[in-house]
């Protein structure tokens, strides 16, 4: 399925406003987050969920909390 899509400006930033038919796909809503993917050769996947990332981005907060101090004195 390829659909078309454009980027607008939305207030000071660049948003793409998603068809009807790309929301169906995703089951989403006004307020659900997406995840972009780069799939290679400039392209990208938009999901609505990746529980890689989420796992990754748990496992990060996770080591941050634990090393916080270390980190704290890596950045001076």
């Amino acid at each position: 399925m390829n659909i078309e899509a454009q980027i607008r400006k939305v207030g000071d930033s660049l948003g793409i406003i998603l068809p009807t038919e790309a929301l169906q796909q995703l089951n989403g809503k006004e307020g659900t987050t997406v995840y972009l993917t780069d799939s290679g050769e400039g392209s990208v996947t938009i999901n609505q969920s990746s529980s890689d990332l989420e796992q990754i981005v748990k496992l990060t907060e996770e080591g941050m909390d634990q090393y916080r101090n270390a980190l704290n004195e890596l950045a001076k």
